[in-house]
Formats: structure tokens, sequence, C-alpha cells
């Protein structure tokens, strides 16, 4: 059972880890956004702003697989 544990632990740190670094990356887009001013490359702005529309798809996975993950733990 140990090792398992051991496991699912690992797995979650993983997932957390990926979280965080989805999460810091929206920050930084954000921030790019925002220091943009409106005369800037509408293509950039685009770009910038679908980056960040990916990146909170890919966020959002993410929190459903840790949710679903610990919810999982949690009836063993």
């Amino acid at each position: 059972m140990e090792m398992k544990h051991s496991v699912a632990e690992n797995a979650l740190q993983r997932l957390n880890k990926e979280k965080r670094a989805y999460e810091d990356e929206l920050v930084t887009l954000r921030g790019k956004l925002a220091a943009m001013d409106e005369d800037s490359d509408k293509y950039k702005r685009k770009l910038i702003e679908d980056q960040i529309r990916e990146t909170s798809k890919a966020l959002e996975v993410v929190e459903k697989q840790v949710l679903k993950f610990s919810d999982s733990q949690g009836e063993k």
C-alpha cells in the first residue's frame, strides 16, 4: 500500500505543479496584454489573447484532474 500511496502523492504533486505553471503563465500573458497600448500591433494582441484563452482552457482541464484525483483518493 505504501507504494500506491507514494505514486498517488507524486501524481498529485505533478498535477499541482502543472496547475501552478499555467497560473504563472496566465499572469505573465495578462501582464503583457495590459502593457500593450491601443496602438500596438493588432496581430500580437490577438496572439496574446489567443494564448490566454488556450492557457485558461488547459488550466481548467488540470483543475478538473486535480479535483477528480483528490476525490478518488478521498474515497479510498
